[in-house]
Formats: C-alpha cells, sequence, structure tokens
C-alpha cells in the first residue's frame, strides 16, 4: 500500500487505480468506501483508462530465449563441481 500511495502521488493513474480498487474491496475499515471514491476520482484525473494502462505482452508468441535450449557445453564440469568436496576446492 505504501508503494502504490507512493506511486499514485507523483502521478502513476494505475497505481491509484489499484489503490482505489484495494479500498473498494476493503470491509474491515469504516472509511474505506470514501478512501475508494477518492482514489477513484484522482484515477480520474490522471486520465486512467485500461486500453492505455494494463500491461501487455511484449511479443505475440512466446518464444524460449536463445541458448536456453540448448544443451549447457560444461555439463560435465558443473557436475564435477557440484560433486567434490568443498575442502578440495581450497587446496
Amino acid at each position: 500500500m505504501f508503494w502504490w500511495g507512493f506511486a499514485a502521488g507523483v502521478g502513476d493513474p494505475p497505481a491509484a487505480h489499484l489503490l482505489a480498487v484495494y479500498h473498494a474491496l476493503d470491509d474491515t475499515h469504516t472509511q474505506a468506501p470514501a478512501r475508494a471514491r477518492a482514489w477513484r476520482a484522482f484515477t480520474r484525473l490522471l486520465h486512467y483508462h485500461p486500453d492505455h494502462h494494463l500491461p501487455r505482452p511484449v511479443q505475440g508468441e512466446p518464444r524460449i530465449a536463445e541458448g536456453l535450449a540448448r544443451p549447457v557445453p560444461w555439463k560435465a564440469e558443473i557436475r564435477d563441481f557440484m560433486m567434490r568436496d568443498p575442502a578440495e576446492l581450497t587446496r
């Protein structure tokens, strides 16, 4: 909540929207509905619009990062390192 409030205070529309939603769903405080209305008004002042502010995927289709699926050429060395006694590494 602190960071959402901080981000909303410097003009981040999604953060203000998240605070409005949080307070709208909060049933533990009597002032929650008033806080939700205040954050919703601030969200409107920041021109929040879901079509513009919701995150979108960077690319249309998932791809494996290059090199991730290739076999690691030093697999044997890693295995040997992991199986070795740590005292041997300090000699």
